[in-house]
């Protein structure tokens, strides 16, 4: 019955199908260009004016705490940096004194690394520094110090660099040695300052890439994570310095966690796991008591611990009751202002002065200094909003900003904690998709950007607020599996679709929808196990999704890489691939994609037989034929040849004048669908990704945001 239904099914798509196919009849060719190489070289330089820089700012990093030795207060390290390496530049502020006092990370090292406050009080900080080994840094709240200690443990590097303290009182910490695949572990003694390292540790995960996620230790044994495809839980013996896998995982579809207790350890194995630790986000979970260099299932939630537990447990560190904050200016101002309001309880007046509702009159303090600000290293995503101005996105958790052409404003709208990926318009609102775990924002440019933002003294607007703007939704990757959603759409159905590739526990594609109305999801990961969506646009008025896909071996799974890329065609009503199509044969990547009318769809891809030349073609995605492969001068900007989704320095979109707008050959060029003739408009200095105002044109890709002038032909 089942397959009778779907065969009922396939010939009525088939049917559809072929009616819109007829619909958009014709025999579509490409026009011939022998001079188009000649036309580019000898192209005019585009006259490109910058409209100013969208966002001067600096990332706000993390925040340390250790108490000070008057046992009353504390020091507050708060870092900031304009990129993971750098410069990491902390204000070290003394809750005691008031005084402030600027310390600095070494070049092309993290301040977000492995930390922990010590059981002597101090701060340790555990970061990479690349291509040396594992770094350590220990700040001293006696003495304000910030001391580096050199590389401790050669050769260990990884993403990960946790810390923790063991139930010897004793620090240990993990990385991941990448050449061997292999995790690693060591030992810091914070009475005499040795290290002790237990080199690489656990089987490797060649040829995967590794990260010692977390840890524990216990009086003999030190636990790792070691992933991620497969998950070894790995004991490491100190007494005889072997070490033994205690579980392994599944190569997907599930993930491992190691959490360190007082007198022991647990950790917690999920299984059909869906990229987040909420519930739902995974099918079901199963705790282990790590004991004796065992994994222990715990039978009841309520059980108690296999360890003896003595009868007094004092944590390692002493810390006095940390004061009441209000840290809502941390973030600093466009010249680097800086204010941080703290009081302790010992502080607090219970009855309000003469002085009225000023903070400090109720006990309050307040820190102030300027932290260096950074320009965004590049603008890296752009579009035109409906009533003319331009929306965009600067680098990395840089967050917004909107250009009005009109008055020639430029604002900084705010921040999120989104890397932004991918990005459509739809239905009055923005909908931004990005790292971490495809993560969905929505943003009304019809009202105040109200996100993360506080009046003074009062309270932060969550982005998960309700009332926020922009406002946290969900992650898509519980559907997709996809951390980075390269590629989005809007389908007929009112759909949102986002695709992209896996990270870190994998590199298949996957591919997620999200319906603004009911706030339902839903994904396709199956079909995608050995392709990486890259771009995506739709066809037949968005009756039809097409993705355009990276070949890729399914480690994961243990499936060889196919022999090339292709098109995926999506029937919208069932979100069901209908067929696939191989433009080009030989072909890892099918390349940017655009629907261009009825069934067609017009792509760009690097030529497999000419390393020095790329290809424009055409294909009829209702009937799967290819209309034609048309070679163009010039291989692929770099970026697009190797599926780079970085930079924002390409694009490949409809214009207002019912042109497909590109680069080939560093040229801006717009290309006619009906026959695939190609205009070239002028010499870009640099690509970018493109809005268009009037019959001007914006590009992202550089500092500033650019203006070419009066490009658009006038209709």
């Amino acid at each position: 019955m089942r397959r009778d239904r779907y065969g009922v099914v396939v010939v009525a798509m088939l049917i559809w199908l072929s009616v819109v196919v007829f619909a958009h009849a014709g025999e579509w060719r490409a026009k011939e260009q022998p001079d188009l190489k000649l036309k580019i070289v000898e192209a005019e330089p585009l006259y490109e004016v910058g409209v100013g820089i969208p966002i001067t700012t600096v990332q706000l990093g993390p925040q340390w705490w250790a108490p000070n030795p008057d046992g009353k207060t504390h020091d507050v390290i708060q870092w900031y940096y304009p990129s993971y390496l750098g410069p990491n530049i902390g204000a070290v502020m003394d809750l005691g004194s008031g005084v402030v006092k600027q310390i600095r990370m070494p070049p092309r090292q993290q301040c977000r690394g492995g930390t922990i406050l010590g059981p002597d009080g101090k701060i340790y900080h555990a970061s990479v520094k690349l291509g040396v080994g594992m770094n350590l840094h220990i700040y001293d709240p006696t003495t304000n110090e910030f001391t580096d200690h050199g590389v401790i443990v050669p050769d260990l590097g990884g993403e990960k660099n946790d810390l923790t303290i063991g139930t010897d009182g004793k620090i240990y910490g993990t990385g991941s040695y990448g050449a061997l695949g292999r995790a690693g572990a060591y030992q810091i003694d914070p009475v005499t300052g040795k290290v002790t390292n237990y080199g690489p540790i656990g089987p490797s995960h060649k040829p995967e890439g590794v990260w010692g996620y977390s840890l524990a230790a216990d009086d003999r044994y030190v636990y790792v994570a070691s992933g991620k495809i497969p998950w070894y839980l790995v004991a490491y013996d100190r007494q005889t310095g072997k070490d033994e896998v205690i579980l392994e995982t599944a190569r997907a579809g599930e993930d491992l966690q190691i959490r360190q207790l007082r007198h022991g350890a647990i950790a917690t194995r999920y299984l059909g796991f869906k990229g987040t630790y909420v519930e739902g986000g995974y099918e079901r979970k199963v705790e282990y008591w790590l004991y004796q260099g065992r994994a222990i299932e715990k039978k009841d939630p309520n059980e108690a611990p296999p360890w003896p537990m003595p009868k007094d447990s004092k944590p390692w560190v002493s810390e006095p009751p940390r004061p009441e904050t209000w840290q809502g200016r941390l973030q600093p101002t466009r010249d680097g202002a800086v204010e941080f309001w703290y009081r302790y309880r010992w502080q607090m007046v219970e009855e309000v002065t003469a002085a009225g509702e000023l903070p400090e009159a109720r006990g309050w303090k307040v820190i102030r200094f300027k932290t260096p600000m950074y320009e965004n290293r590049r603008t890296t995503w752009v579009r035109e909003l409906p009533d003319g101005r331009i929306f965009g996105q600067s680098d990395a958790y840089q967050g917004n900003f909107i250009y009005d052409p009109q008055t020639e404003e430029l604002t900084h709208l705010g921040k999120i904690h989104l890397s932004q990926y991918s990005a459509v318009i739809h239905d009055g609102k923005v909908w931004l998709c990005g790292y971490p775990s495809s993560a969905l924002y929505v943003y009304d440019w019809s009202r105040p950007w109200t996100a993360n933002t506080t009046e003074f003294m009062g309270k932060t607007i969550s982005e998960r607020a309700p009332d926020a703007n922009p406002r946290y939704l969900l992650v898509l990757r519980t559907w997709s599996g996809v951390h980075h959603p390269y590629a989005a759409a809007v389908g007929a159905n009112g759909l949102l679709y986002f695709g992209g590739r896996w990270y870190r526990d994998g590199i298949q594609g996957g591919l997620a929808w999200y319906d603004p109305k009911t706030g339902a999801a839903g994904g396709l990961r199956d079909p995608f196990n050995n392709y990486q969506i890259h771009y995506a646009t739709t066809a037949a008025e968005g009756t039809i999704l097409v993705l355009s896909t990276r070949a890729v071996e399914d480690r994961a799974r243990g499936v060889p890489k196919p022999s090339q890329g292709c098109l995926f065609v999506l029937d919208t009503a069932r979100n069901q691939v209908v067929r696939t199509i191989e433009p080009v044969a030989n072909l890892d990547s099918t390349g940017p994609i655009l629907g261009v009318g009825g069934t067609r769809v017009l792509g760009m891809c690097s030529d497999p037989d000419d390393p020095t030349g790329s290809l424009l073609y055409g294909v009829d995605v209702g009937t799967g034929q290819v209309a034609f492969r048309k070679k163009l001068p010039f291989a692929l900007e770099w970026r697009v040849r190797h599926d780079r989704h970085d930079g924002g320095m390409f694009d490949f979109r409809l214009g207002p004048d019912g042109k497909v707008w590109t680069f080939i050959g560093n040229a801006l060029v717009r290309i006619n669908p009906e026959d695939a003739e190609i205009e070239v408009v002028g010499m870009a200095r640099i690509g970018g990704s493109m809005a268009f105002s009037g019959r001007d044109l914006y590009l992202s890709g550089s500092v500033e945001l650019r203006k070419v002038p009066d490009v658009i032909p006038e209709k």
